[in-house]
């Protein structure tokens, strides 16, 4: 029996192993051809947050997985999963409601990041007085307050597969500094860093995803995890993520 690659973001259109079907309203959308197609596909590429986990409880195996969706869009279940594993991060507490939240600046010396529980645009903020820590604390429940640590050094690591294939550093300066350098994806694979990053992505199955450390008081601590940008500057020139992946199923990998 021949083996059914499917996609339904149309990211690897480009790639003739991958029938792409495009994302539609809802599985009965997809023709009878389309549906058996995947109910025996080896794999269904980019199934988009409205699929994912109905293909997951299907059975079905998906690229990325189901816990790549998950956990780039909490920043709870990130924050529950780096505690449950005792991963070094910065102090972080979670405040439900308006008594809870009284709490905060007892709790934190400004000035500290406040931040929704969704991992979303413009949801983390650095707070520096009491004026700022009532107008952002109204915004969301519950909030995460964490320590706005000055990191010496920081950097992101774009993984697929469990290997790193494009590295990001930052310069001295908080979460919210923006001054990104590539850097040789090689250059982290001997460290203890790489090992303690592969048995988060490995233990949390996240097969596609960005993440961020932080270097202070003499160790690496772990900052977030987003989703991974498509195009990434590195020293050997441009990566494309999507063109990586595609390069994985025709050798065989994925």
């Amino acid at each position: 029996m021949a083996v059914i690659r499917l996609a339904l973001a149309p990211f690897l259109r480009s790639f003739p192993q991958v029938i792409t079907l495009g994302i539609r309203g809802i599985i009965n959308d997809y023709s009878a051809r389309e549906r058996e197609w995947i109910s025996r596909a080896h794999r269904i590429f980019f199934p988009s947050i409205r699929f994912t986990e109905v293909f997951h409880t299907g059975g079905r195996p998906c690229f990325p997985s189901v816990f790549n969706y998950r956990y780039q869009r909490s920043r709870i279940l990130q924050l529950d999963l780096v505690k449950y594993l005792d991963y070094p991060h910065p102090r972080t507490r979670i405040y439900y409601g308006t008594r809870q939240k009284r709490q905060i600046s007892q709790d934190f010396r400004y000035p500290f990041l406040l931040m929704g529980p969704a991992m979303q645009p413009d949801t983390k903020h650095l707070v520096w007085h009491e004026d700022a820590l009532l107008e952002f604390s109204r915004r969301y429940n519950p909030v995460l307050v964490r320590e706005a640590d000055e990191w010496r050094e920081r950097i992101q690591m774009i993984c697929v597969q469990f290997h790193c294939i494009a590295l990001l550093k930052y310069g001295p300066g908080t979460e919210l500094t923006r001054s990104p350098a590539p850097a040789f994806p090689e250059w982290i694979i001997s460290t203890d860093l790489w090992r303690l990053s592969q048995r988060l992505l490995q233990a949390a199955h996240l097969d596609d995803m960005m993440l961020e450390w932080g270097y202070a008081d003499g160790w690496w601590q772990f900052i977030e995890m987003k989703r991974p940008p498509v195009n990434i500057q590195s020293p050997h020139g441009q990566v494309n993520r999507h063109h990586h992946i595609g390069h994985l199923i025709q050798r065989g990998i994925l």
